[in-house]
């Protein structure tokens, strides 16, 4: 008899399959789906089943070689996207040549291993991490790349250039960059996040509100900060979620970060505050600002600044994003208050609620690498008392060189190839305790290289307009 197995079963019935889901390297959610008998049998008998990574980007280089997915039961819940009697569990990943310790390439098991490196530090004992995920719902999307021709096209129905569309048009469109916080009949995607809203709830998540962004047909459904494997496991199903409803509404919904021209892009703001012994270590006992530790970790996360951009910036499409226009956060910085760099504070009545806003990462990130890297370097700034610059209070929303600002010495990684290359010179606070493995960081920066060299190599449209005539 399986206690806790029986205990994680018991709310679900009439289950036929369970989806056994995990997360590659890239962030991208894989499943697969068992008959829930043959399951339980096999979670009974061995704790979980076998599987060929060989097809995994990063995962299959070993010829025959298997990998363990053990299903964390605290995880189980109901499909309704994948219709009725379907549960689906999140799973770690083990090694089969040493069963019951994590392969060294999963990004959960890194998560975990962070959480529990937390505590032995005598730091804190929990990282509270509240993720703000802003994401695209469009109505179709089409690109091609060919030797001849490359290119995109993406119908929204929001968006300034379907001001003279001929046929039905209600004409309720704001102008330029005043999509948020819109009221319907502009706010024309209100029913359709509620709906995501309501889904969300029933597959577990803490939600709060939800609202529109500010570029046409832009969202955010706020959720609930967790700690932060749970923060992660979050993302993972608020994504899954958002884009299986967009389907059913015959819709399609994207977390690139910037998919619009002349449009803002969509960002993954991390929310994250340190506690032990249930008491917050980032508000000042004085009740003035922020606590030295707090301030040392902003200095962490920005002397690394470079180095994480590769795991939070994690596309060559997030380079893109980064415009001051559109209240980017690309300078390294920080500041109370203040939405244009890199880090905020943000002001709250209750002191005690204090917290660090990071602004920079956006929805390419794999979010089990992003939170434990922004961790390794927060806690590798407060480990050495690094001290951040002087907090700016210059909005910095139209900043170009050279403008000098106070607190201010650069920007974030040019681009994603500029990011990996700092990450292979600057990934020792990421292993000095063994967080992620040297074949980890080899592995994430050879990928995120092929991705720079073949969009790099892509002939784009504007090099027609600029030298085909020459």
């Amino acid at each position: 008899m399986n206690i806790a197995r029986d205990e994680a079963f018991a709310g679900l019935s009439g289950l036929k399959y369970l989806d056994l889901r995990f997360s590659d390297i890239r962030g991208k959610w894989q499943h697969i789906t068992f008959s829930a008998e043959r399951l339980k049998d096999s979670y009974d008998k061995h704790g979980g089943v076998c599987f060929s990574p060989s097809a995994i980007a990063g995962w299959g280089n070993e010829v025959g070689r298997e990998l363990f997915l053990r299903p964390d039961l605290k995880t189980l819940h109901m499909d309704e996207s994948l219709g009725e009697g379907v549960a689906a569990v999140i799973c770690d990943v083990e090694d089969t040549l040493a069963l019951g310790l994590p392969f060294d390439r999963d990004p959960r098991c890194i998560a975990k291993r962070t959480e529990a490196w937390l505590r032995d530090t005598g730091i804190a004992d929990t990282a509270l991490i509240g993720p703000e995920l802003e994401f695209f719902v469009f109505e179709n999307v089409r690109s091609s790349v060919q030797i001849n021709r490359a290119g995109y096209e993406i119908e929204e129905t929001e968006g300034l250039q379907n001001s003279g569309r001929e046929g039905e048009n209600k004409g309720h469109r704001p102008a330029f960059y005043t999509h948020h916080l819109e009221t319907p009949p502009v706010d024309g995607l209100w029913a359709l996040r509620s709906n995501i809203f309501e889904a969300l709830k029933r597959g577990g998540l803490k939600v709060t509100h939800h609202h529109h962004e500010a570029a046409p047909s832009q969202c955010e459904i706020g959720i609930d900060p967790e700690a932060l494997t749970a923060a992660a496991d979050a993302v993972q199903k608020y994504k899954y979620i958002v884009r299986t409803t967009c389907a059913k509404w015959s819709k399609t919904a994207s977390f690139m970060p910037k998919p619009l021209n002349t449009a803002a892009g969509s960002g993954l703001h991390v929310n994250l505050s340190l506690w032990k012994d249930g008491k917050p270590l980032f508000s000042d006992p004085d009740g003035e600002g922020i606590s030295d530790m707090c301030r040392f970790f902003i200095g962490g996360v920005l002397r690394h600044m470079k180095s994480l951009n590769a795991i939070t910036n994690a596309s060559t499409n997030s380079y893109r994003r980064m415009d001051a226009v559109f209240r980017v956060a690309e300078a390294v910085g920080w500041g109370f208050g203040n939405r244009s760099l890199a880090i905020r504070i943000p002001h709250s009545p209750d002191r005690r609620n204090v917290r660090i806003e990071m602004r920079f990462p956006d929805p390419s990130a794999n979010p089990y690498l992003c939170f434990s890297a922004l961790m390794a370097a927060g806690v590798d700034g407060i480990r050495h008392r690094t001290e951040p610059p002087t907090p700016c209070g210059q909005d910095l929303a139209a900043w170009r060189p050279p403008l000098p600002a106070a607190g201010v010495r650069e920007r974030i990684s040019r681009d994603l190839l500029d990011a990996v290359d700092a990450l292979g010179n600057d990934c020792a606070y990421l292993m000095d305790d063994g967080l992620f493995s040297r074949q980890m960081i080899d592995e994430y920066c050879r990928l995120k290289y092929e991705e720079h060299c073949i969009v790099h190599s892509t002939v784009h449209p504007h090099e027609f307009l600029w030298y085909f005539s020459l």
